[in-house]
């Protein structure tokens, strides 16, 4: 099945088989289904391009983390100030803002998605209404492109977070715009002081897989105070590659 387009006969399938179908999406089609946790519970997913977009609990879990490396970005709490303000780029279904409006009373949060089906399907099927319903509104998604937004924002000087937040890719290439000296300059004249910026790489951490971690830490080392990765898994061979969280703080 091409990840392109799909003909009505597998958009008949899909739906008979009680997937939800979004044929349209800036990156192509989009499924919406659930899958077991292994334990009796449910978990909903968002596959997009043979790969699980997003993932959230159905049940009373359903502002827990379902993806550990999620729990990573944790990290902004470590910032030397208090953290009251976030920002997100790369929502998609909102796990991670749900999930840190929920746990944490005292942040809001702004989530930047954009591909206005994506932010569809996370209000429709990924629980985001009502954590905006229950947060008081300080969870917000917007539609929005975030290079764009950073542009804005670094220049109207109405607004700064405390924590910037990256989890947008490419396959599993973060976008050519957010690995430059430019951007990450950009991002920091969005922080307040001593604020930090947080973006998720796959890469391996040395050798010949860690192309993209050294160019993001290159650009990073550039413009931030501090910078730092901390992997998923501390015992992975760091020659292959995973999930890795870059760490940056300004003065």
């Amino acid at each position: 099945m091409s990840e392109k387009q799909l003909t009505a006969h597998d958009m008949e399938l899909l739906i008979c088989a009680g997937i939800y179908v979004e044929p349209q999406t800036l990156s192509g089609p989009a499924l919406v289904f659930p899958i077991s946790d292994g334990e009796g519970g449910e978990i909903r997913v968002l596959w997009q391009g043979g790969a699980y977009e997003s993932a959230t609990y159905t049940d009373s879990r359903k502002n827990q983390l379902v993806f550990p490396y999620l729990e990573l970005y944790d990290l902004l709490f470590e910032a030397a100030c208090p953290v009251h303000s976030v920002l997100m780029i790369g929502a998609g279904g909102c796990s991670y803002p749900r999930y840190l409006v929920a746990h944490h009373p005292e942040v809001s949060c702004d989530a930047l998605e954009i591909d206005p089906k994506i932010a569809a399907l996370a209000r429709s099927h990924f629980f985001v209404d009502e954590a905006i319903r229950e947060s008081n509104n300080r969870l917000q998604l917007q539609i929005a492109d975030g290079v764009e937004y950073i542009k804005s924002l670094s220049t109207s000087n109405n607004k700064h977070y405390d924590a910037i937040l990256n989890d947008c890719f490419i396959g599993e290439a973060p976008p050519a715009a957010m690995m430059t000296v430019e951007w990450m300059s950009l991002v920091a004249q969005c922080l307040t002081p001593g604020g930090r910026y947080l973006t998720n790489v796959v890469s391996a951490q040395v050798g010949e897989d860690a192309h993209q971690l050294e160019a993001l830490m290159d650009a990073a080392r550039m413009v931030f105070e501090q910078v730092k990765v901390v992997p998923l898994d501390l015992e992975v061979d760091p020659t292959e590659p995973d999930n890795l969280m870059l760490v940056c703080q300004r003065a």
